[in-house]
C-alpha cells in the first residue's frame, strides 16, 4: 500500500507547556510516546453568585493521551464523556485497514480509498457518565499529524444522527447525564486518492453546559443594583489609575481579588476530571467592539466600553505563557447587557505573575453556528491575512472579510428559517413554529428581508461577534422545527 501520510509524528507540539499535565495520571513516559491534545471538561463547582449557562469546550486535542504502536494505553473510564465503542458500519470502494478510540472523544482510523466516491462509516457510542448534559461541538485535529492535512483538501470527515445520512449530528446534539449515545462518522475521499493509504487522527468534541462565571458576570450586568456596584468599581479603578482591569490575579490581599470575590464567591474553582482547581478571573472595561454608540463606559471609563471576562486555570507564576479563555458583553440600544461572539480560547503573556489583557492572542481553532463553522485564530477563508487574533480584531470584523461563513449562513440557515416563516403550506399555531418566529424576529439585526418576505439577505456590514448569539439561538430554533417536521 502507498501512503501519503506527512510522515509519523512522535510528539505533537505542545500548545501550552506541561497543562495540567501533573493532573494526568496516564501519562508516564513522555518520551516514547505520540501525544494527542484534547481540551479538558470544566465543571464548575464553587460559584455562590448568578447562574446561567455556558459551554467550554471539553477533549480537544490540547493536553495528553498515550498511544504505543497500534496499542493503547487507557486510564479508568472519566467521569465525564468518553467514546465507549467504535463499529465499522459500511464501506464502499474503501478499505478500513484498523481503527481505534482514545480516553476520552479521540479516534484513529487507517482507510485505504480505492475507487471513485469512496466512502467509510463508523457507529460511535459515546457515554456521558457525569450529571451534567454534553452538547457536539464538531471535529478538531492536528493538521500535522498522520494524513490529516489532507482533510478538507480531499478527505471529508462528516457525523451523522442516522445510518443513512439524512439526519445531521451537530451542536444541536447533546448527550444527557449518564447516558449512551450513537452517531455516525463519514469518511469521504476523492477519487484522486484512490489507491492510497491514509492515518487519521481526530477528536470528536463535546461541550458541558454548565451553569459559569461568564453567565454570572452576564447577568450581574443586567441586575441594576450590581451593576452599580459594578460601575462603580470600575470608576474609581480608572479615575485613581487608569487602568481598565479588576481581577484577582497577583496579590489576592488587594482591593481588586476581594471585589472578584464578593462578586463570584470565595475562591472559585472548577472541577478538572475530578479535581477542584482554583480559577484566576480578570474583568475589563474597555471599547472592544470599536463602536461608540454601543457598551457603557459609565462616569469615568473609556466611551463605549464593553466588559470582557478573562478566565484561566493555570498558575500564572514566574514568566512564559497561559491560556485564557475570554468573552465579551457589550450593551445595546435596548439598554441590556449582551454577548458577543463565543468563549474563545487564546493564550497571554505572564510576566512576573502579572498578565497585561492586551497580549491575549487567540488560538487557532473552529467554532460553530450549528452545521455552520468560521475560524479563529488563523488566516481568515482566503484573505491572507494572519493576524486576526486580537480580541478587538474578532470583536471588530464583519461578514464583508468573512464572506465564506457569510455566504453558508445566507443560503443555509437563513433562507430555510424564511421559507418556513412564510411559507403557505406551514401549521404555523404549533409551539416549535412560535419559538422559531421568535427567534427569527430576535435575529432581525443579522438579516435583510426583500420583496415582503420572499427573499432574505444576510446584513453584511454587522460584526461577526454581534450576529454570532442571536443565529446560534435561530439554529437551536430551527433545528428543534426540523426534528418535528423532517
Amino acid at each position: 500500500m502507498k501512503y501519503m501520510a506527512k510522515g509519523q509524528t512522535t510528539r505533537f507540539k505542545e500548545r501550552f507547556k506541561e497543562r495540567f499535565t501533573a493532573r494526568i495520571s496516564h501519562v508516564k513516559n513522555k518520551e516514547s510516546v505520540t501525544m494527542v491534545r484534547y481540551k479538558r471538561s470544566f465543571a464548575i463547582v464553587a460559584l455562590s453568585f448568578m447562574l446561567c449557562i455556558l459551554s467550554i469546550g471539553y477533549a480537544a486535542v490540547s493536553d495528553t493521551l498515550v498511544v504505543i504502536g497500534q496499542s493503547t494505553l487507557q486510564p479508568p473510564k472519566p467521569e465525564g464523556l468518553y467514546i465507549l465503542k467504535v463499529e465499522l458500519q459500511s464501506e464502499n470502494n474503501a478499505t478500513s485497514v484498523d481503527f481505534e478510540h482514545f480516553t476520552p472523544t479521540n479516534m484513529k482510523a487507517v482507510i485505504h480509498p480505492s475507487g471513485q466516491n469512496a466512502s467509510i462509516i463508523y457507529k460511535i457510542t459515546v457515554k456521558n457518565a457525569s450529571t451534567m448534559t454534553y452538547r457536539y461541538s464538531g471535529v478538531v485535529y492536528d493538521r500535522d499529524l498522520d494524513s490529516n492535512n489532507y482533510i478538507g483538501a480531499g478527505i471529508t470527515i462528516s457525523t451523522y444522527d442516522n445510518a443513512g445520512g439524512s439526519l445531521i449530528f451537530d451542536s444541536s446534539d447533546t448527550v444527557e447525564p449518564n447516558e449512551e449515545r450513537v452517531f455516525y462518522a463519514k469518511y469521504t475521499f476523492v477519487s484522486g486518492l484512490a489507491g492510497y493509504t491514509f492515518t487519521l487522527t481526530v477528536n470528536f468534541d463535546f461541550s458541558i453546559t454548565i451553569d459559569g462565571i461568564h453567565s454570572s458576570l452576564l447577568e450581574a450586568l443586567n441586575n441594576p443594583t450590581t451593576y452599580q456596584t459594578i460601575e462603580a468599581a470600575f470608576d474609581a479603578k480608572y479615575s485613581q489609575t487608569g487602568e481598565t482591569v479588576i481581577g484577582n490575579i497577583g496579590d489576592t490581599s488587594n482591593a481588586d481579588a476581594q471585589f472578584i470575590s464578593e462578586l463570584f464567591g470565595d475562591n472559585p474553582t472548577i472541577n478538572i476530571d475530578g479535581v477542584d482547581v482554583p480559577v484566576k478571573i480578570m474583568i475589563r472595561r474597555d471599547n472592544i467592539d470599536g463602536s461608540v454608540s454601543s457598551g457603557d463606559g459609565g462616569e469615568h471609563g473609556p466611551p463605549g466600553s464593553e466588559y470582557t471576562i478573562y478566565i484561566t486555570t493555570d498558575e500564572l507564576d514566574g514568566n512564559g505563557n497561559a491560556v485564557m479563555y475570554a468573552i465579551s458583553n457589550s450593551k445595546g440600544e435596548d439598554g441590556k447587557w449582551h454577548q458577543l461572539g463565543q468563549l474563545y480560547e487564546g493564550t497571554v503573556t505572564v510576566q512576573n505573575g502579572n498578565v497585561d489583557p492586551d497580549s491575549w492572542r487567540a488560538t487557532e481553532n473552529t467554532y460553530y453556528i450549528g452545521n455552520i463553522s468560521y475560524k479563529v485564530g488563523v488566516a481568515q477563508h482566503g484573505n491572507g491575512i494572519n493576524d486576526i487574533k486580537t480580541l478587538e480584531q474578532l470583536m471588530q470584523i464583519d461578514f464583508n472579510f468573512d464572506r465564506e461563513t457569510g455566504n453558508a449562513i445566507r443560503s443555509g440557515l437563513l433562507s430555510n428559517v424564511r421559507a418556513i416563516i412564510y411559507g403557505n403550506n406551514v401549521d404555523k399555531t404549533t409551539e416549535e413554529y412560535l419559538m422559531l418566529r421568535q427567534a427569527f424576529e430576535e435575529a432581525e439585526c443579522c438579516y435583510i428581508l426583500q420583496n415582503n418576505g420572499n427573499g432574505i439577505d444576510l446584513n453584511w456590514g454587522i460584526s461577526r461577534a454581534e450576529a454570532v448569539p442571536h443565529l446560534i439561538k435561530l439554529w437551536e430554533a430551527y433545528d428543534n422545527y426540523r426534528a418535528l417536521h423532517p
